[in-house]
């Protein structure tokens, strides 16, 4: 009883909580090379990359109010940050009244990169926030999320560089609130990098046109702030039902190289590991309550050792660990 009890005691500090890593460089894209102080100043936004012709906008607070891409009273609007002093601006769809069609129906796309390429059948959840413009009366769903291999992509003909893993369906239409679109998929491996405007063909755009007198013609103009790429297996169970949430890594082990249970829970769920040596003992039970945790078998005696892990979402998994030295 007293050698299980220092089982306990002591292994009851033999995990952590792992933080999740974004893999997108300059995530709100606070980093900048010189200031803009006006629009088309892409250029100085630091680790993203220009896929196309056109030049994407850079607004921001710390310029003069009187700029045209000032933050929040600009040339296409008045938009408040969502976080920090930046955000990046496009424009999705035009159309000319006069030719009853787009002008330049692929123009300005945003593209930043990853910290490290993608593993290949690991699932991510991809996030960033759009706002519409208050300028421009059209409407449309001519936004698309795009992964590539590289930094380089030909938009008109995107599937030699890479694919998509979101596209807007319906119209926006919302010109006060920023939205969150979140975005899960499984990597086919080797992506570096992401695009981010209009990929839809013809056929998949939808416009609602409504006639300005005012102008030639109408933009749909988007606003990108706060992206987030994470590995999360567990993050959307109803598109990967069959995702695993432990996963085992040095198995064997060793004391030069013990074992990690990495435990992984579905959104407000909790979690409770139980570990139990070959006489059916228990000799380690952890709570959770983070999506992402980790625990550490280092230090345990030789020897297998089973483990049960449940979930208040009625998860239940389990597994075995030898150590052998």
């Amino acid at each position: 009883m007293i050698k299980l009890f220092s089982y306990l005691l002591f292994f009851s500090c033999a995990f952590y909580s792992k933080a999740q890593e974004n893999l997108i460089k300059n995530l709100s894209v606070e980093i900048f090379s010189g200031l803009p102080n006006n629009l088309a100043g892409y250029d100085f936004c630091v680790d993203w990359w220009k896929p196309y012709i056109w030049t994407t906008d850079y607004f921001t607070s710390q310029t003069s109010n009187s700029s045209n891409n000032y933050v929040p009273q600009n040339s296409f609007g008045n938009q408040s940050n969502i976080d920090g002093d930046f955000y990046l601006g496009i424009v999705v769809m035009d159309w000319i009244y006069n030719l009853n069609d787009c002008y330049y129906c692929k123009s300005d796309y945003a593209a930043g990169k990853f910290f490290h390429s993608l593993k290949k059948d690991k699932v991510y959840l991809f996030e960033f926030w759009v706002s519409k413009a208050e300028k421009g009366v059209l409407k449309s769903n001519a936004l698309d999320l795009l992964l590539t291999y590289d930094t380089v992509v030909d938009v008109n003909n995107y599937t030699p560089y890479g694919y998509k893993i979101w596209s807007e369906q319906i119209p926006m239409e919302d010109t006060l609130n920023w939205v969150k679109i979140s975005a899960c998929f499984k990597a086919i491996g080797n992506e570096k990098a992401f695009a981010i405007g209009n990929f839809h063909s013809e056929s998949e755009v939808i416009n609602i046109v409504a006639y300005d007198s005012t102008t030639s013609g109408e933009i749909d103009y988007r606003y990108l702030d706060n992206f987030s790429l994470i590995e999360c297996p567990s993050c959307c169970p109803d598109q990967f039902e069959d995702e695993p949430l432990v996963y085992v890594f040095s198995n064997p082990s060793t004391f030069g190289n013990p074992a990690s249970l990495e435990l992984w829970l579905h959104q407000n769920t909790t979690g409770i590991l139980e570990l139990y040596d070959g006489a059916g003992r228990l000799v380690a039970k952890e709570n959770y309550s983070n999506l992402q945790n980790t625990f550490l078998l280092e230090r345990f005696a030789k020897g297998m050792y089973h483990f049960v892990y449940q979930t208040s979402d009625g998860v239940i998994e389990t597994g075995k660990v030898l150590v052998i030295e």
